[in-house]
């Protein structure tokens, strides 16, 4: 009876060693699988950036994006990394609007599967920004102009700016919640607009056209508003920031910043939705 019993056992043993492996096998393979469909996420969505209409646009600025293998320098671009230079890949540029940030404690990280499954710039909604050129180093000093901003928060009531003048408030400033879910104030007067799922992934655009200064969400169009001061172009000097308030209360950026593209116009309408269609089919933006 006892030599019966002793072969159960054992096919027993063969068959938890048999399971065991096929369960590493398939998790394995489905770790692997997870690797490629990532690598060929991001090479689709690097391929959509080559091929954008934004390149050839005229007076195209700044272009910052968080996919390109040029976007950012090799040893920062691993996940959690502290992120020193956002390159500008503009293809016409005869001169190099980076993004900058010297201040270890300042910097913002490059994190991997942050919007649409792609990796994006992580601001932490404390201390970290960016610096960005003058507004007359970038040609929008008292001009129309036109960005756009894809970008993801993590808290829907926190006034959060995208964009700002370092030095003076309500200059070139972008930001989201407070008086509206978002606020353009190119010169002391806003363009507002409310949207819901704020926590959600938008495009968010901003234009002067005209001296008038004009918001955009997701392709839906704010109130335009006049300035109260002579126009709504400015010459403020100082430099801008990414993801905080130049001064006033600092009123950091909680989130994540995929894309950054300026023009130092107004684009026709035309543009503009083909702008936003580049965008949305990238950062899966509805």
């Amino acid at each position: 009876m006892k030599n019966n019993q002793i072969p159960k056992l054992a096919f027993s043993l063969i068959e938890l060693s048999v399971v065991i492996l096929i369960i590493g096998i398939l998790v394995i393979g489905i770790s692997k699988g997870s690797t490629i469909l990532k690598a060929s996420k991001l090479k689709s969505a690097q391929s959509l950036t080559t091929n954008s209409p934004v390149a050839s646009m005229s007076d195209l600025v700044m272009w910052l994006e968080s996919t390109s293998e040029k976007s950012f320098d090799d040893n920062e671009e691993v996940n959690n990394g502290l992120i020193t230079n956002w390159y500008d890949l503009n293809p016409q540029a005869t001169s190099i609007n980076n993004a900058t940030q010297s201040v270890v404690g300042d910097k913002p990280k490059y994190m991997q599967n942050r919007i649409n499954g792609l990796p994006a710039i992580n601001f932490d909604g404390s201390s970290d920004f960016m610096n960005l050129p003058t507004p007359a180093a970038l040609g929008i000093s008292n001009s129309d102009y036109e960005f756009f901003v894809v970008y993801k928060t993590s808290s829907s009531t926190d006034v959060q700016f995208l964009l700002a003048s370092s030095s003076v408030n309500g200059i070139y400033e972008l930001h989201l919640n407070g008086v509206a879910s978002a606020r353009f104030i190119p010169n002391s007067s806003a363009s507002d607009l409310n949207f819901s799922n704020i926590l959600g992934t938008h495009i968010i655009s901003a234009r002067i056209q005209n001296d008038s200064g004009i918001i955009r969400v997701d392709g839906v169009q704010g109130n335009a508003v006049t300035s109260a001061r002579s126009s709504n172009a400015s010459a403020n000097a100082a430099i801008l920031f990414i993801g905080k308030r130049g001064s006033g209360g600092n009123l950091w950026m909680r989130g994540d910043i995929g894309e950054i593209i300026l023009f130092r116009r107004s684009l026709t309408n035309s543009e503009r939705v083909a702008v936003e269609g580049y965008l949305k089919t990238k950062w899966g933006v509805k």
